[in-house]
């Protein structure tokens, strides 16, 4: 797959307004001529200025944290998060934090022996944030389910993919057990399948629609047959589906620093993101000092690895930026 935004030539203009300008012409207004806009679904979280920061170390007690009222946000009747931010010139800031799916502490994995052969055990919980970067029909009714396509019984077969070229959506996930000790959260980009691969192939590999971004993750996804596990007594066996690498994450891969806790039975998570990146594909979380910008998301709670038991929002939420300003 192929990013259209990197494919494309873009003409960068600066209006009073702010206008945001993506590839394939999709545009979102941040408000500039001072009118806050019409709610397009039930859950507004309010983001505001603060000139204090927080220390991104997955705990809660930041003075920062602690002048904000939390927002708690209901998927369904046995899991929700609470859910608070703010922002500075140049990031966005945000706290999450929900119950354990079976409140025991998290399980990171373990190596075991299956028919005389070493092998990885990947347990884990995670949590996820989809961005609707590029305002895709029906998401604020239907969140990230116009992204997720179950056709398939065989979860290996089951997929996320924008359905028209024009559209990309950005997508943060974490998990305690390898993406936590990097200190980020793992950021994509969702298109649309490459040409001529359909989920029916054999060897479908149901991330391929997302793209990596420029820059060291600090681990990867291990999809080979001839990476070998990180230890002596394993020799010549498989490594596990992440690798930890010894490299420190950078460029675009490394820009949502985040880290994450648990104290029972919650998991705490801090993000940390630029607010304007570079990259024109990326969401931009820009307000005008008298504007405001209105960006919709879903979250997901995973549990175990399961992707068939991770919990989704039915419906969007709002993140609304407020100008420091507005009025």
């Amino acid at each position: 797959m192929k990013i259209k935004g990197l494919l494309c030539l873009i003409t960068v203009v600066t209006v009073s307004a702010g206008i945001l300008t993506g590839c394939g012409g999709k545009k979102t207004s941040n408000g500039g001529n001072g009118q806050k806009p019409a709610d397009q679904t039930t859950d507004i979280i309010e983001s505001k200025f603060a000139e204090v920061k927080p220390t991104i170390d997955g705990l809660d007690n930041d003075e920062l944290w602690q002048s904000i009222e939390p927002k708690s946000i209901v998927i369904d009747t046995q899991n929700s998060f609470e859910m608070k931010t703010s922002y500075d010139s140049n990031n966005i800031y945000f706290l999450f934090k929900w119950i354990s799916p079976d409140k025991a502490p998290p399980s990171i994995g373990k190596w075991f022996k299956k028919d005389g052969k070493w092998t990885w055990e990947f347990i884990t919980d995670g949590f996820s944030i989809l961005w609707d970067t590029s305002k895709m029909p029906d998401f604020a009714k239907q969140a990230c389910t116009p992204l997720c396509h179950q056709e398939s019984e065989d979860l290996n077969h089951r997929f996320m993919t924008t359905t028209g070229t024009d559209y990309i959506q950005e997508i943060w996930e974490w998990n305690p057990g390898v993406i936590n000790q990097k200190n980020i959260m793992g950021a994509y980009l969702i298109g649309t399948l490459p040409d001529g691969v359909t989920y029916e192939d054999e060897n479908f590999d149901n991330k391929v629609s997302w793209e990596h971004l420029p820059g060291e993750y600090g681990y990867h996804r291990n999809r080979a047959t001839d990476a070998i596990a990180p230890a002596e007594e394993i020799k010549g066996d498989t490594a596990p589906f992440y690798i930890l690498s010894d490299k420190a994450p950078s460029g675009d891969a490394g820009l949502v620093v985040a880290k994450g806790s648990y104290e029972e039975p919650f998991y705490i998570l801090e993000i940390a993101r630029p607010r304007t990146p570079a990259n024109i594909d990326l969401t931009k979380f820009s307000v005008s000092d008298n504007g405001w910008l209105d960006i919709l998301f879903g979250c997901s709670i995973h549990y175990k690895s399961e992707r068939d038991l991770h919990k989704s929002m039915p419906v969007a939420a709002t993140l609304r930026m407020v100008g420091k300003n507005a009025k």
